[in-house]
């Protein structure tokens, strides 16, 4: 069940709500507990801490009042900061921001502070003309709207250097780090006898081959439980293959799985499996990059588009894009794409999952050739194009990873053909194709 876990929390800290309920609540039990350590530590309470009735009822309500009103300003700029954001880089890049907690915490902090001193404020009483004054709540009240104030000057230094472009790539570059990290083992890391068996696993299913299991609900897969799906496989004595990535859009009763059962080996009659399977599979409105390296990637390439149109027209965050995205891809040929599944061995230690492989090829176009369309006009972010494909093609040793580097290179060398580009600028623009097709190991085309 950790996926499901680790997606739901996912959902959590990317939503407004969830810090901010949490402090609110903590704001009433300490509302309704400090006042109650308050009386039993009175005798105890230094001088300088105490103060009386009248004054601690005047500092709650305007710390209220203040504490409410800071609140309301950070919403408000928060909304303008996701409106900038949106109609700059994309609304896809919301979910970067949201997922900061920086927000979230600051907003809650001004409103469980606010709650924190209007509850307060009807335990300080003069039943029969005597106060009860909690000093230490009264104390802790001060403390924690001098605190949030110190949280807001950091809230709008934060928001100011978050809507700068080029820390905007910075982010969103670490997020598609961290997710190449998190889904692709190094390629050091592989064992080579669990290879073997999954290509002798591969070869086990032909076209067509084993039960097809459909899928029950529509929408991008999320996910897939893999802890569960090995355990399944294990306990029934299957081999399966996932057929369907994270980050496919599929609709109710497409093939996702598809598994063969053991020789003389049967299932419970009531026992189901297909249903079993299905629910391994998590589906949403949206790609995550949990599980799926391509999401991450097509919010830095989002990132350049949006830079590259007519309506923005700044290269220079489209270049910024260019630079990341290869030093991302650099790191992605340092890990084994083979398969994004990788608990995938039993306790017999017989590999039964199957997972859905993916290729240099396949990420490069997810990467490059939204901007290699959108960018053909400008020299600058073709020769930058070329300079990224050189320095991948630098450390990649595979041949079809290669001829993958070189097609990308070609397609860019002919989009600037096609343009009115000036004779030293197509040269410039051939020279970095040249290295590619060196760097290759192929003979430049004429």
């Amino acid at each position: 069940m950790s996926t499901w876990i680790v997606n739901l929390w996912d959902s959590f800290r990317t939503g407004f709500w969830f810090f901010p309920t949490l402090l609110i609540l903590l704001a009433v039990v300490l509302a309704f507990a400090v006042p109650a350590v308050d009386g039993y530590l009175a005798p105890t309470i230094p001088d300088w801490m105490q103060t009386t009735g009248t004054t601690a009822r005047s500092t709650l309500s305007a710390l209220a009042s203040a504490m409410l009103t800071v609140g309301g300003v950070v919403f408000s700029v928060t909304v303008v900061t996701l409106s900038l954001t949106s109609s700059q880089f994309g609304s896809r890049l919301l979910r970067n921001f949201l997922q900061q907690s920086i927000t979230q915490v600051t907003m809650g902090s001004c409103l469980a502070s606010g709650i924190y001193c209007l509850l307060l404020l009807w335990r300080v009483d003069d039943t029969n003309d005597k106060w009860f004054v909690p000093h230490l709540a009264v104390f802790l009240a001060t403390i924690m709207a001098l605190a949030t104030l110190c949280l807001v000057v950091y809230f709008i230094h934060w928001v100011a250097y978050s809507v700068q472009s080029m820390n905007v790539v910075t982010d969103v570059a670490a997020d598609l780090n961290a997710a190449i990290d998190r889904i692709f083992p190094l390629k050091n890391d592989t064992d080579n006898a669990k290879e073997r068996q999954r290509k002798e696993l591969a070869q086990q299913f032909e076209e067509d081959a084993g039960h097809t299991v459909a899928a029950e609900n529509e929408g991008y897969v999320q996910a897939v439980n893999v802890e569960q799906l090995a355990s399944l496989a294990n306990r029934h004595k299957l081999l399966i293959r996932v057929t369907r990535k994270p980050g496919d859009f599929v609709v109710a009763g497409d093939a996702v799985a598809r598994y063969l059962q053991e020789p003389n080996v049967e299932c419970p009659a009531d026992d189901n499996i297909d249903q079993q399977v299905a629910h391994c599979f998590l589906f949403g409105n949206r790609r995550t990059p949990r599980q799926d390296v391509e999401c991450a990637i097509s919010e830095l390439t989002e990132v350049a588009v949006r830079a590259l149109s007519p309506g923005i027209n700044d290269p220079h965050t489209a270049i910024a894009s260019i630079d990341r995205l290869s030093g991302s891809l650099c790191r992605l040929t340092e890990h084994d794409l083979s398969s994004t599944l990788r608990i995938d061995v039993g306790e017999d230690e017989t590999l039964r999952v199957l997972g859905s492989p993916t290729s240099l090829d396949a990420v490069l176009r997810a990467a490059f050739d939204q901007i290699r369309q959108y960018g053909a006009s400008s020299v600058a972010v073709s020769v930058r194009l070329l300079e990224a494909l050189a320095r991948i093609a630098e450390r990649v040793t595979c041949s079809a990873d290669r001829k993958a580097i070189r097609h990308q290179a070609d397609m860019v060398l002919e989009g600037c053909e096609q343009q009115s580009y000036c004779q030293d600028d197509l040269e410039d623009v051939r020279e970095r194709h040249a290295a590619v097709t060196q760097l290759c190991g192929e003979e430049q085309s004429a």
